[in-house]
């Protein structure tokens, strides 16, 4: 889900940006409305019925995505510290690579707030037309385009802060607050799925 508020997808995609610069950005950033534009599919199809008679599912849904964003923001906060206690340079202490479209595409679907959101969209939306197919498009269109638009605008912030910032401690910092980030993000993940139990 995306916008230009910050949400999960953006603070990622900032943060990203931030690190390794915009074009780098560029898989995450479409990995984001393939996931979210299969995730309003199913919902318009009646995955939501499913998490409605099943609350706990989407608690299960939730702690299998907090995990996995753990184990990423492990995988900076490592760079980070390594950077710290050697003096590595800024490429050598660099995780391979950013999220890309994959992880971007997964996440959607762990996303307990993203979840009920499309959810709400497709029941709340039966009055645009009789046809499905026709209503989902249009929500689908709507969406895709107020997702990317606001997207592009947190990744390129993040990418004019990386031109700003350069070299080793800059490296060893920026990998950090991409750590923070996903950690805070999977506290957030695990949090919204505990909801529907409380």
């Amino acid at each position: 889900m995306g916008g230009l508020t910050p949400g999960p997808n953006n603070i990622i995609l900032m943060t990203q940006g931030t690190r390794f610069g915009f074009k780098r950005c560029i898989p995450y950033i479409f990995g984001v409305q393939f996931g979210f534009a299969l995730l309003l599919l199913a919902a318009a199809l009646g995955m939501g019925v499913i998490v409605d008679k099943f609350p706990l599912s989407l608690t299960i849904i939730s702690l299998i995505g907090s995990i996995w964003l753990v184990s990423l923001a492990w995988g900076f906060a490592k760079a980070a510290i390594m950077a710290s206690t050697k003096e590595k340079s800024l490429e050598t202490t660099t995780p391979t690579r950013p999220l890309g479209f994959i992880e971007a595409t997964l996440f959607q679907w762990i996303n307990p707030k993203g979840l009920l959101f499309a959810f709400v969209v497709t029941t709340g939306s039966m009055e645009i037309s009789e046809n499905i197919w026709l209503r989902t498009s249009i929500i689908i269109g709507i969406f895709l385009i107020m997702g990317f638009t606001g997207n592009v605008l947190w990744a390129a912030m993040g990418g004019a802060i990386n031109r700003l910032l350069q070299g080793g401690k800059a490296g060893r910092t920026l990998n950090a607050i991409m750590a923070a980030t996903i950690l805070g993000t999977a506290v957030y993940v695990f949090y919204i799925g505990l909801k529907p139990l409380v």
